[in-house]
């Protein structure tokens, strides 16, 4: 059901685009020349989201609006739960904070700003040896039908690394 969703999503993230260039070029021209943009962008758009050519360096989803990045911390258990709690704070990005030590989880909702509604950011704490443990931060909207989000949640990701890297002056190494 997720492919035939991210298809969905594809597809009228295309549309989009195909109006807004028939917007752009003056809308001189028929409904016929948007569609010819639509054949003409999907199969492109569609194939790099599958190749994964749509990805930045650094992992960045420059298609969507969710954005997700994996570190790593040269903390365990409690205290690297405790590491990204206090770097979090410090930040100072959440309207609320859950953390979940149990499931090594921290659920974020960002403050609502002139850019979006707020987001909902998880960060994901996974052990990986005995000294270090794996980060995924992930970045959505809070309003699921979010087709632009500003840059919002790569700032979101950005920022968290950041704060994960300054609170203690420790190297985080990005996956």
């Amino acid at each position: 059901m997720s492919a035939q969703r991210e298809m969905l999503r594809l597809i009228l993230e295309c549309v989009a685009l195909a109006i807004l260039l028939w917007i752009v070029s003056g809308a001189l021209y028929p409904t016929f020349y948007g569609m010819a943009w639509i054949a003409l962008i999907f199969p492109a758009v569609w194939f790099m989201q599958r190749s994964g050519s749509l990805k930045a360096i650094h992992g960045e989803n420059l298609f969507g609006v969710h954005q997700e990045e994996d570190v790593t911390i040269d903390f365990a258990g409690r205290e690297a739960f405790e590491y990204c709690l206090s770097s979090i704070t410090a930040l100072g990005i959440a309207s609320s904070i859950r953390p979940d030590i149990e499931t090594g989880r921290i659920r974020i909702r960002t403050k609502i700003t002139l850019k979006s509604q707020g987001e909902l950011v998880l960060l994901t704490i996974s052990k990986v040896d005995d000294n270090k443990s794996k980060i995924t931060i992930s970045s959505k909207p809070a309003l699921a039908r979010t087709i632009f989000d500003h840059g919002k949640n790569s700032e979101n990701v950005r920022a968290i690394v950041h704060s994960l890297n300054d609170v203690h002056k420790i190297g985080v190494n990005r996956l």
